[in-house]
């Protein structure tokens, strides 16, 4: 492990894990978007503001993208925090390494807007592009992602070219989450419970897991998750529920760090690799397939 990767990894086993959750949401969210401010894009990126649909989205540019092909990126936060600001340099490391601009939206977020509300945010923000689009999604950005693809299939029409998972909330009842047992340095199982109840409400997460769902007909996916995170168990299920279904699945584990590392690109070197290799698949999705 890199010293960063150690650094950050110690850093949220002795603050994030045991503290976050407890916080009110206002906090959560003022203290996450210090938390990722300032962090570095590489030279040469142009962030625009726009409006996808009905909402505000960040434009992020590295130099010389192909601006014939595009990718939504849908951000995470446990439903309740984080926004397309906090997401910038993501974006940006991914707009390199895909040689395409990334446009990360700022979906609504609960308890103020529940479910489904980021769903028709992200499928209204995927149709106001016109160009051939991927999408990519982060933890419960990651949910996100895989339920505008499943509306997005069952409605017809245009599709993503290619989606791309980091770490996603893919299992809404927990269980898989409940009964991971290893080391988490950051994801705390009250927090994501908090953010689940905000989200869904009195709903049934059973009909609405993304996991139990029918995850035929999907676009190639890339699931990208951290090994030693509670989330781990629901990524390698829906790499082996979308094969099942018949679909084209790319799992990609990585050993020791902490959920969400992909955010710390160009400070983490295994970040700053994960996220080349996710531009890899969104620019060219059938390479490895």
């Amino acid at each position: 492990m890199s010293l960063a990767a150690s650094v950050l990894t110690g850093t949220n086993r002795a603050l994030v894990h045991p503290l976050l959750w407890r916080l009110a949401i206002p906090t959560q969210r003022r203290l996450l978007a210090l938390a990722t401010r300032g962090l570095p894009t590489p030279r040469g990126t142009e962030i625009h503001s726009v409006r996808l649909g009905d909402r505000p989205a960040d434009r992020v540019s590295a130099p010389g993208v192909d601006q014939s092909r595009a990718v939504l990126h849908l951000h995470g936060g446990a439903w309740i925090t984080m926004s397309a600001r906090t997401h910038r340099a993501f974006a940006a490391h991914l707009s390199a390494a895909s040689g395409h601009p990334v446009f990360v939206l700022d979906q609504r977020l609960a308890p103020e807007h529940p479910h489904p509300a980021d769903v028709e945010d992200a499928v209204a923000a995927f149709d106001a592009l016109d160009v051939p689009t991927a999408l990519c999604g982060d933890s419960a950005g990651g949910a996100l992602a895989l339920q505008a693809a499943l509306a997005l299939r069952d409605r017809g029409g245009t599709q993503p070219s290619a989606v791309a998972l980091v770490s996603p909330c893919t299992d809404f009842t927990q269980s898989l989450a409940r009964a991971y047992d290893g080391p988490d340095p950051l994801l705390n199982l009250a927090w994501l419970r908090t953010g689940r109840d905000a989200y869904l409400g009195t709903r049934d997460p059973r009909k609405l897991s993304p996991l139990r769902r029918d995850l035929s007909g999907l676009p190639p996916m890339l699931v990208q998750w951290v090994t030693h995170e509670r989330l781990a168990p629901e990524s390698a299920a829906l790499v082996r529920a979308v094969r099942g279904a018949g679909g084209q699945a790319q799992g990609d584990p990585m050993p020791g760090l902490f959920h969400d590392v992909q955010l710390y690109a160009g400070i983490v070197p295994e970040a700053t690799a994960a996220v080349h290799r996710l531009g890899r698949f969104l620019s060219d999705p059938y390479a490895s397939a």
